[in-house]
């Protein structure tokens, strides 16, 4: 990274090189958190939809231990699987070889 900053300004093109960090960056803080709302707006959205009471099915039901755990610990959650989703989300957006907007401001 330090090499192509070096590159790019031996060049005289070290302000593209810039605007493509920069573009990268708003790329990936634009899809992170769209990517992270949208999963905790479905999650607020089954959250509200679920049953109430849950008929268990006896002592040994499987479910009922994780669904305690995570009722317990709901706001964790609630937070840490959109951020979780939208970092995973942010990332892959970077992994693109150029981005959207970068023609937008050339002069």
């Amino acid at each position: 990274m330090y090499t192509d900053w070096l590159w790019f300004g031996e060049v005289g093109f070290r302000g593209v090189f810039t605007k493509v960090l920069l573009t990268r960056f708003v790329l990936f803080l634009v899809v992170g958190i769209v990517v992270g709302a949208i999963v905790w707006l479905a999650m607020l959205l089954a959250y509200r939809a679920r049953p109430v009471f849950v008929p268990v099915s006896g002592p040994n039901d499987p479910i009922a231990r994780y669904r305690t755990t995570v009722m317990s610990r709901l706001r964790l959650f609630g937070v840490i699987i959109p951020v979780a989703i939208g970092i995973l989300s942010g990332t892959l957006e970077l992994t693109e070889p150029i981005p959207k907007g970068i023609g937008v401001h050339v002069q």
